[in-house]
């Protein structure tokens, strides 16, 4: 009977290490591309530069061109919103990277996303992977290479849904983004004015 007991416990154990291995599920790997540059087209369509705002003045935002702006030398951030329609299919690219300097530590992260998709109906239906890396921290040193602190960061991608309908009393795009409310101005580049000078 001893010797029963002994062959049935080992013949359990190879379930019980079975169980215990079992591997974690791996994320799915992602990379931050920068978004095309987009005309903005006098022949209607969606297609440009947009910005994500609360105000409801109708009409596009107004921003300073690239390279027309003296950003904070310690902290910036730049967000982007570009989107590009043919015909009925509609592709949307958001970027947003921050980048923070305290002495001659620099702190960067970056988050982006790209969905495409069309109309259904009045409504336009996106679909694609947001992408986070960061933040990582670099130690910049004056006439030396620099040195990072930090490892690699690991980019992790979530899935996205947008869900947008043009506002025709102000020219917005209205919806949501996954659960979250959200409403896109058109922008409008300028390279002088109250927009090109810093708060």
């Amino acid at each position: 009977m001893r010797w029963l007991v002994i062959l049935l416990c080992v013949a359990c154990q190879p379930a019980v290490r079975q169980v215990r291995v079992a591997e974690a599920p791996k994320r799915e790997a992602c990379e931050c591309r920068n978004p095309p540059d987009v005309e903005r087209t006098d022949g209607g369509g969606l297609s440009g530069p947009w910005e994500q705002t609360g105000q409801l003045v109708p009409g596009p935002v107004v921003r300073c061109a690239d390279g027309y702006r003296t950003l904070n030398p310690d902290r910036s951030t730049v967000r982007a919103w570009t989107l590009r329609q043919r015909g009925d299919h509609v592709q949307l690219w958001a970027s947003t990277s921050t980048v923070s300097r305290t002495g001659n530590l620099l702190t960067e992260s970056r988050r982006c996303e790209e969905v495409r998709g069309g109309f259904d109906g009045g409504v336009l239906i996106l679909e694609g992977t947001e992408c986070s890396l960061g933040p990582s921290d670099t130690r910049v040193y004056e006439g030396m290479p620099s040195r990072r602190l930090s490892p690699e960061p690991q980019a992790h991608a979530t899935k996205v849904t947008w869900s947008l309908a043009l506002d025709e009393g102000t020219g917005h795009l209205v919806g949501t983004r996954n659960t979250s409310t959200v409403r896109l101005a058109p922008v409008k580049f300028v390279k002088s004015g109250p927009a090109c000078f810093d708060e």
